[in-house]
């Protein structure tokens, strides 16, 4: 019988999981440029209890652009075209 690999072994599904989903998962996490900084979700791979565990926490539910701006070299950086460009994918988007 074969070994599924698992970097999250104490995930109670983890036995329901395809070997090739955790080492998808694992990769994708531990590569990904924004993703493998997230707390949140090494809590949701890591933590058996997520209940209990959202009991003792205390987590923001606040929408970051509500109170993040963005700064003066973030607003330059800005396409001047954007809008149009944003229609133009919705557009080529919804026609497929």
């Amino acid at each position: 019988m074969q070994k599924k690999p698992t970097a999250f072994p104490e995930l109670p599904c983890v036995s329901a999981i395809s070997p090739g989903s955790v080492t998808s998962v694992n990769t994708n996490t531990r590569n990904h440029p924004v993703i493998r900084d997230d707390g949140l979700l090494q809590v949701f791979l890591t933590e058996p209890n997520l209940e209990a565990w959202r009991k003792q926490s205390t987590i923001s539910l606040e929408e970051e652009s509500a109170n993040k701006r963005a700064s003066r070299v973030e607003e330059m950086s800005i396409p001047s075209d954007l809008l149009e460009k944003m229609q133009t994918i919705v557009f080529h988007g919804a026609a497929l």
